[in-house]
């Protein structure tokens, strides 16, 4: 089976020949398939050198080619054989992976995707995402709506501090301000020692 009629069997079956292609400056001749002209990145399709004549092709097409070539020979009712290249039809010897080539595609994949993430860092440079927003600007009217209603029905000034708000703990001291009798007198802090947890602690006004 030559070159040209192993590109038609893989084209159904190696979808990855689009899909898994990369930037276009890291595309070229010598680091796509002959095959499947994909790109030959590791590990499903590291570039697999061939020995003795040296053609490279990806893991995948190699695969392919040698399982066809068995099949047939098992046809015919032949020995099953070490498969020809599928571009010179050498016998193969040995196959390897490229370990040049690899390195060079892993360290072209490497610039690409740093020179990407620094394009659009550079374009959407990075903020609070908008329901983080939208939490902090609830609990920053829950606070105010809170501090408001300790002020007018119980006399007590409240100070927020900034973070999470926990709702039954200001509930909870506003309602211990009941079975006081100077009410007024006191003075109510939030403390937030911890990134979910929220306190409040009372003193007496000089």
């Amino acid at each position: 089976m030559d070159i040209e009629n192993l590109s038609v069997l893989n084209s159904g079956w190696l979808s990855c020949g689009s899909s898994a292609s990369s930037p276009s400056s890291v595309i070229d001749d010598s680091s796509t398939c002959p095959i499947c002209f994909a790109l030959m990145k590791p590990p499903h399709l590291a570039p697999i050198i061939l020995t003795p004549c040296g053609h490279t092709f990806c893991a995948k097409c190699i695969a392919v080619h040698t399982a066809v070539q068995r099949k047939k020979a098992r046809l015919v009712g032949g020995p099953i054989s070490a498969p020809p290249c599928p571009q010179c039809k050498a016998t193969i010897m040995a196959q390897c992976v490229n370990i040049t080539l690899q390195n060079i595609i892993t360290e072209r994949l490497a610039i690409e995707e740093n020179m990407r993430r620094a394009e659009i860092e550079s374009i959407y440079p990075k903020t609070p995402v908008r329901g983080q927003l939208l939490y902090e600007e609830l609990v920053t009217s829950r606070k105010a709506d809170f501090a408001r209603t300790a002020r007018d029905k119980f006399g007590v000034h409240v100070n927020t501090s900034p973070g999470p708000l926990c709702c039954h703990s200001l509930q909870d001291a506003l309602l211990e301000t009941r079975h006081r009798q100077d009410v007024s007198d006191w003075k109510w802090t939030c403390h937030q020692p911890k990134r979910n947890s929220t306190s409040w602690t009372a003193e007496k006004r000089s």
